[in-house]
């Protein structure tokens, strides 16, 4: 930069008059030092810049993580023709289960889709909104969320192949809607009880890594770790049959 003799404002280099007061300026005063000034202050400037696109690209990113894990999901069970009685039903068995009192005739027990989800809403104390099971006056509950999540409405869905999809709704600090889903198999394990492997997991519509997938996996499993009668009642389990829509379970019967 070219100093002006009168009025002191900064010029470019190759100027001939100021910018300012329009004097002319003294080339022949040019030195070194000016063309390192100016190559210090394009240094800067392209620092800056390169700082306000990093700023930009960041918040972009941001915003659309957020969108993805807040945009609803699809698969989510009907629970809309599940009445009263049904899910009576469903918790009679349940609590036959837990508390060991089986007979022959529960050696062997059919759940469809909409059964297991009104029945996991029910037992874990969830109130899903204007979900239709919400009239159901589901069990007070012991797991209330974890950390920033509040849980609001399980659905669980046996699909083809064995595999099961697990999907949470939850609201981000009481507010915001999200959807935790995950997808893996149930499997009997030696002696009776059952054991789910994760396949894959995702938080909204956005899949997570390995290293991430652990988030939805807690959050889910902590409702069925928080009440001791699932863990009761999944040790009565010596066989399980999944297909699309429906698990065949069977029972051990004392």
């Amino acid at each position: 930069m070219i100093n002006c003799p009168k009025c002191g404002a900064e010029n470019m280099i190759g100027a001939i008059f100021c910018r300012t007061c329009s004097s002319k300026l003294d080339l022949d005063e040019l030195r070194p030092e000016d063309f390192e000034e100016k190559e210090e202050t394009l240094a800067k400037k392209a620092g800056a810049v390169a700082q306000r696109i990093l700023v930009v690209l960041i918040s972009v990113l941001v915003v659309g993580v957020l969108v993805l894990m807040m945009l609803p999901v699809s698969g989510l069970v009907d629970v809309s023709g599940v009445d009263q009685r049904g899910v009576s039903k469903s918790v009679s068995r349940f609590r036959r289960m837990h508390t060991n009192k089986l007979t022959s005739k529960y050696r062997s027990l059919t759940f469809e889709d909409a059964d297991l989800t009104a029945l996991a809403n029910f037992v874990f104390g969830l109130r899903p909104g204007a979900d239709p099971v919400a009239s159901l006056a589901p069990e007070a509950g012991s797991y209330s969320g974890q950390g920033s999540l509040t849980p609001e409405f399980l659905s669980v869905e046996m699909l083809d192949g064995g595999k099961t999809r697990l999907i949470l709704r939850a609201l981000l600090f009481g507010k915001l809607p999200v959807y935790c889903t995950l997808l893996g198999r149930l499997e009997v394990v030696s002696g009776g009880g059952v054991t789910f492997t994760s396949y894959s997991a995702k938080f909204g519509k956005m899949p997570l890594p390995g290293s991430l997938k652990g988030v939805v996996v807690d959050n889910i499993s902590a409702l069925f770790l928080a009440d001791e009668r699932v863990g009761r009642a999944q040790k009565v389990i010596t066989g399980l049959e999944i297909s699309t829509n429906t698990a065949k379970v069977s029972l051990k019967v004392r």
